[in-house]
Formats: C-alpha cells, sequence, structure tokens
C-alpha cells in the first residue's frame, strides 16, 4: 500500500500552521474506559468514554505541531496489512476501522462525539489510556491521531519538580496526580477509515484488543478445538487460562488462520503419529507436559498456564510444520 493519503494529509497539516487556520480546528479528547453489567447476561463489560476539555490556541498548535513531527516515522515506510496472525515488529502497518468489531464500535463513538464530557474534576489521570487528537482538514474532512498519555510524574525519571509563587518567592511542590503528561509521538493515524499504526502495542493497549483475543479465542475453541481430540480437563484449563490472559488469548485465536491444517492433524493424529511427531528433529525435546492418552492430547496439569502454553504451541507449530500432515512453514506464526 502506497503512502500517499499520508503525505497529502501532512501537508494538509503543514499549510494549518503556516496560515493560522488550526485555531478552533484542533480537539483534544481522552479516552478512558469504564465498566458496567450487562443486565441480560450479568457479566462486566467495559465501553469507552470521551472527555473533550477545552484548549487554547497554544496547546491546539503544540498537538498540530507534534503531529506534523511524527512524519518521520511514517514517510517512507514500507506499509504492510496489520497481520493479527504476526508481523514485522518495526513495521508501519494499516487496516481499516471495520476489520475488527471493538475498533469499528469505537471510531463510529468517537465520529459521533455522543455523550462527550468536558467536565475533568471528578476524572482519575491514571485510568486514562491515550489522547487522540481531531484535526478538521479543508473539504469538511477529517483526521484523528492518538498518542500515549501519562501523569507528569511519570515522564519524569527522577527529581522533585517545582513551582515558583511569584508573590511570595515560596517554591512549591507541584501536585503531580492532577497533571497530564503527552508522550511525544504519534502511535496511531486514523484517516478516511484507515487507520496507520506505527506502534502495536500501544495499538493494542488503545482499543482494548486484549478483550477481542479473549472473546475471539472462545470461538476458536468452541469452533477448532472443540470436539477435537483434547482431554476435557485439559480443555477445560484452556477455556480457563484463555479467560484471565490475554496473550494466551492471542495464540489462540491464531489458530483461525491453521483451522484446516489443525483439522488434518487431529484427523491424522493417534499413537504412531503422536510418537513420530515427538521423536521428528523439529519438535524433539520441545514439549515436555504434552501427552497423548487414550487418544487424547492433554498435558500433565490443566491448571498451569506454563503447560497450556506449550499445548498451544504444539498444536499451532505441529500444525505449520508437521511431518505428518506434510505441511511446511508459510512464515511467522
Amino acid at each position: 500500500m502506497e503512502l500517499e493519503g499520508l503525505d497529502n494529509l501532512y501537508q494538509q497539516a503543514r499549510t494549518l500552521k503556516k496560515t493560522h487556520d488550526y485555531i478552533g480546528n484542533v480537539e483534544l479528547y481522552l479516552l478512558r474506559y469504564r465498566t458496567r453489567t450487562n443486565k441480560k447476561t450479568h457479566q462486566k463489560e467495559y465501553f469507552p468514554s470521551f472527555y473533550a476539555p477545552l484548549t487554547e490556541p497554544g496547546v491546539q498548535e503544540a498537538l498540530l505541531e507534534n503531529f506534523i513531527s511524527s512524519e518521520t516515522t511514517y514517510e517512507g515506510s514500507d506499509l504492510s496489512n496489520y497481520a493479527f496472525n504476526g508481523g514485522e515488529a518495526d513495521s508501519v502497518s494499516y487496516l481499516t476501522k471495520g476489520d475488527y468489531s471493538n475498533i469499528n464500535n469505537l471510531v463510529d463513538l468517537l465520529v459521533a462525539k455522543n455523550d462527550f464530557q468536558t467536565d475533568l474534576r471528578k476524572l482519575t489521570i491514571n485510568a486514562l489510556k491515550c489522547y487522540i487528537v481531531r484535526i478538521a482538514l479543508p473539504n469538511n474532512e477529517y483526521m484523528y491521531f492518538f498518542g500515549g498519555i501519562k501523569n507528569y510524574s511519570q515522564l519524569q525519571k527522577k527529581g522533585i519538580i517545582v513551582h515558583k509563587s511569584i508573590n511570595d518567592s515560596k517554591l512549591k511542590k507541584f501536585d503531580l496526580n492532577n497533571t497530564i503528561g503527552f508522550s511525544l509521538g504519534v502511535s496511531l493515524i486514523l484517516y478516511n477509515d484507515i487507520l496507520y499504526v506505527a506502534n502495536v502495542k500501544s495499538f493494542e493497549t488503545f482499543f482494548r484488543m486484549s478483550e477481542y483475543y479473549k472473546t475471539e479465542s472462545e470461538n476458536i475453541i468452541d469452533t477448532v478445538l472443540q470436539g477435537s481430540k483434547i482431554q476435557e480437563d485439559t480443555l477445560v484449563g484452556l477455556r480457563t487460562v484463555t479467560r484471565k490472559d490475554s496473550v494466551i488469548a492471542k495464540s489462540v485465536s491464531k489458530l483461525k488462520f491453521r483451522a484446516e491444517r489443525v483439522n488434518k492433524l487431529f484427523d491424522a493424529l493417534n499413537d504412531t503419529v503422536f510418537k513420530t511427531v515427538m521423536s521428528d528433529k523439529v519438535f524433539i525435546n520441545s514439549f515436555h507436559h504434552v501427552m497423548f492418552e487414550n487418544d487424547l492430547l492433554k498435558v500433565k496439569d490443566p491448571t498451569d498456564k506454563k503447560q497450556i502454553k506449550e499445548l498451544i504451541r504444539f498444536i499451532a507449530d505441529t500444525a505449520q510444520k508437521s511431518p505428518i500432515t506434510d505441511e511446511s512453514s508459510v512464515g511467522k506464526f
């Protein structure tokens, strides 16, 4: 994918700064997630909440300049499609806002600006996930960029910050709990329904992808693994772990990209096949807790997270490059 859309975007931003037309056209939003209980399912669910503090022209200019300075991060990048299945950690990737339901829902709320709050007095700074800046462009277009947010003290490595009172020459310590610090740099850009991702970790944090992975892993367990050759106790342990650990849930979710191979492996799996796999030079000495008994895969202790991770890795690796399914590696999994 070409970077032409972003090149044009940066040019428009520079024009706004030069003509001072940014005043009143740069808006700051703060994002946090709140919880509520679903009355039907009685389950706790998270929903985004936005704050829209008033900003002076000087703050608007600083935010605009922060965006312009991020051009070096994105220019010259060989953009790649954001790979839920893995990808290059240092590359700039992209995806459409509709690729994942939680992203689509959050962006729709952001664009609609419904129930945005302006009163920050009861806001806990540490609850904020990120800041979002909306820049109004000519022809009634808008772009958004996302960045990390911390309180002021978290941006300082050490030392005490003081403020000199002009009237009585006293030094007063800042109330560090009520300050907001903006991490310089632009982690994400949203423009024309395309989300450009320069920092995958920030992307997954801002959009609460951990919840998506947990939900997706449930679907994968039900469709790809359910009814397969996995012992019930181990399957229960797998469900329990994925509901708590988003990293493991993401690993399970990735199995959807190997569903056909997983099914092929399970169809062929028996005592002889298992011994053949475990003695193969690629897998030998790699899996110490995975066993195959009574025609079922299992781990020694289904309550041990490390053993469950090993089971997932066994399924993923053997499905990807198994001597039984005769499949070879097709890239990072």
